[in-house]
């Protein structure tokens, strides 16, 4: 028995990983950046995933208050902000955790529950810089099976993913809105031709800044998943500058210490370079988790990142490396599986 429910979970985690790594793919060839759209696709993954007819996603709107920025299977999208509705969102903001409600917890907090919430719910604030400015929410699921832990810490990672593109979306907004604010500017000078030059000179400076900004915002916020309760996956993405390693360290430090990980999967399928540095970096998480009683397994070496790695002298040797990441959750769950036998 125990057996089938460690394989049932592998499974599901598996799915999970695949999934996430699916809506990642999904965001970046869409390149959404309008906050219904973002809603609405992330919700009608999540639900298509949790196998639930009912889902909806809602945002704080400029005034601080929700609004519904996707909706389906719910009735009518006003009850989703009905007072006694309300009052259940805010409760969910304030919890900071993935939860899942049964029938007699809905109704207790929301007594006007439509017929798909009575079902059974699951659902999740989205934080951005430490505030929460939506929810998250699936029901009506067609199995009728309870959310399992699993599924709500899926739900905790969609979260997350959801938050990253509404600050990309954000920055867009604001890159477009600054840039149009530059061309005003810009044509405002063209009519002054003593001012012309000084009038271009800083709008070019902006712009520059606004690309820095968005390409920062870009490249940061690689996010720490929980992909199992003692597995933390940590998929570096980008440029590794000094201050993003340093900021790296720090999250995955705190992220260990509070989940209680006993493995870290350290995924370098998406660093663009590697020099001396990067490598060292490497070495740095792997001690860094070792210290705090943690396994550090790296993976997504690539031919060419493992020829430079070879031809900078860059010893590995201390590391379990592992081709993909899927190959890593194994060794770490083949690693759990022994430990508990």
């Amino acid at each position: 028995m125990a057996e089938v429910e460690f394989a049932h979970r592998y499974e599901r985690a598996l799915a999970g990983t695949q999934f996430l790594q699916l809506i990642t793919r999904t965001f970046s060839n869409l390149r959404l950046t309008a906050h219904q759209e973002i809603a609405d696709t992330i919700s009608a993954m999540t639900g298509s995933f949790l196998d639930c007819r009912a889902r909806a996603a809602l945002l704080c709107d400029g005034s601080g208050q929700l609004a519904i920025a996707a909706s389906e299977g719910f009735g009518d999208p006003a009850q989703l902000t009905g007072e006694g509705c309300r009052a259940l969102w805010h409760w969910v903001m304030d919890e900071k955790r993935a939860l899942s409600l049964g029938p007699e917890q809905v109704l207790a907090r929301w007594p006007e529950a439509p017929p798909a919430a009575c079902k059974g719910l699951a659902c999740v604030a989205i934080d951005l810089h430490d505030r929460s400015i939506g929810v998250l929410a699936v029901a009506d699921r067609r199995s009728r099976a309870p959310f399992a832990e699993d599924e709500l810490v899926f739900l905790s990672c969609v979260s997350g993913l959801a938050s990253m593109a509404v600050a990309n979306a954000d920055a867009h907004t604001e890159q477009r809105q600054q840039r149009k604010l530059a061309e005003d500017r810009a044509a405002q000078a063209a009519a002054e031709a003593r001012e012309k030059q000084a009038a271009l000179t800083e709008l070019d400076r902006k712009l520059q800044i606004i690309e820095r900004q968005q390409l920062q915002i870009s490249q940061l916020s690689t996010p720490v998943l929980q992909v199992h309760p003692q597995i933390l996956a940590l998929p570096l993405i980008g440029i590794l500058d000094d201050r993003r390693q340093d900021e790296l360290t720090a999250r995955l430090m705190e992220h260990i210490a509070h989940r209680h990980a006993r493995y870290v999967i350290l995924d370098v399928t998406g660093i663009e370079a590697v020099d001396t540095a990067t490598a060292g970096l490497f070495l740095r998480l792997a001690r860094t988790t070792r210290l705090l009683g943690a396994t550090c397994i790296l993976t997504g070496i690539g031919p060419a990142m493992a020829r430079t790695i070879v031809a900078l002298g860059v010893e590995l040797d201390s590391l379990t490396t592992r081709a993909s990441f899927g190959d890593g959750l194994d060794e770490c769950l083949a690693r759990l599986g022994e430990r508990a036998q």
